[in-house]
């Protein structure tokens, strides 16, 4: 896969996967700091990504100089290079991240996603309490959770739902007490209304969340299909 540098897929970060490979064929020096936290070039998520650093290591391994021209030609000598993008490819990486000094952190980056993606194989339940739109933003969309963990069951905890003219908005537990009107049915008489001391709101969404995963599992279990 080649897709373009400031593209996100989820749910990784491509970003963070060239500017790793970008520092590691900028300075040599740095390749050390890369290899200490990444160990295998297959915790990266684009294949491309992938073959590239497997050259970068393969010809530190052996002494030789690496940059754009002789990862070009490591990759080209195997059949590579055009499917990883061309040399154009490797060009547009250093282009896009010409600065090296946080190799480390994005190298953190690359493995916290390969991480992720393990977990999420393994799951049954994916459960949030984001806002609409952020799981997506994160590369956490239902159509990859589903690609990931075939079967996997989703549930979203919102303030406000995932449609209507609120939807966005962020909301915590006594939000949800004064807009329901409970906080005005709520206090000693002739005073201002008072919400209740138990986080009632959030009680009550984490009961009817656990409810419906339930059901979602009980269901999956008889069809083999997950759902949101």
């Amino acid at each position: 896969m080649t897709g373009a540098i400031a593209g996100k897929v989820p749910p990784h970060d491509l970003d963070a996967e060239a500017a790793v490979l970008s520092a590691a064929m900028l300075e040599t020096s740095v390749v050390r700091k890369v290899r200490a936290v990444i160990s295998d070039p297959k915790v990266l998520y684009s294949e491309a990504n992938q073959r590239i650093l497997e050259a970068v290591y393969a010809l530190s391994d052996e002494g030789q100089p690496f940059d754009i021209v002789t990862v070009a030609k490591w990759l080209r000598a195997r059949g590579w290079l055009a499917q990883v993008g061309g040399a154009a490819y490797l060009g547009q990486i250093v282009d896009a991240t010409p600065s090296i000094g946080n190799v480390a952190a994005h190298a953190e980056i690359v493995v916290e996603k390969h991480k992720l993606r393990r977990l999420i194989a393994t799951a049954d339940v994916v459960l949030d309490n984001f806002r609409p739109g952020v799981m997506e933003k994160i590369g956490l969309s239902r159509a990859e959770l589903e690609r990931i963990r075939p079967g996997v069951v989703s549930c979203h905890i919102t303030g406000f739902g995932l449609d209507g003219p609120y939807r966005d908005r962020p909301s915590f537990d006594f939000i949800a007490q004064a807009m329901s009107g409970f906080m005005s049915v709520n206090g000693a008489e002739g005073e201002a209304p008072a919400r209740a001391a138990p986080p009632l709101s959030d009680l009550i969404a984490g009961a009817y969340a656990a409810m419906g995963v339930c059901a979602a599992l009980v269901r999956r279990e008889r069809t083999g299909q997950g759902e949101e």
